[in-house]
């Protein structure tokens, strides 16, 4: 339901974007669900961090994390950000 492939009269679908639908694309995140990663959606990589509350830096901090932890596996595997 998150993924629905755009039809062909889409902006997105009229550019092409739906043509290896769905492979590669996907939603990580933690146990808690305070931060995820969408992947090759509309965007290559959209990061969400969030709670309820208002620790700002808690959220940021995990916002931080996740980011730095994508950049250590595309490193490790060959690729320069």
């Amino acid at each position: 339901f998150l993924f629905q492939k755009p039809g062909p009269m889409q902006l997105l679908g009229a550019a092409g974007a739906g043509r290896d639908w769905p492979e590669g694309r996907g939603i990580f995140h933690n146990e808690s669900k305070t931060v995820l990663c969408w992947c090759n959606e509309e965007d290559q990589c959209r990061i969400i961090a969030m709670e309820n509350g208002g620790d700002v830096k808690g959220v940021f901090g995990r916002f931080c994390a996740l980011s730095d932890s994508i950049k250590a596996a595309a490193e490790a595997n060959g690729k320069t950000l």
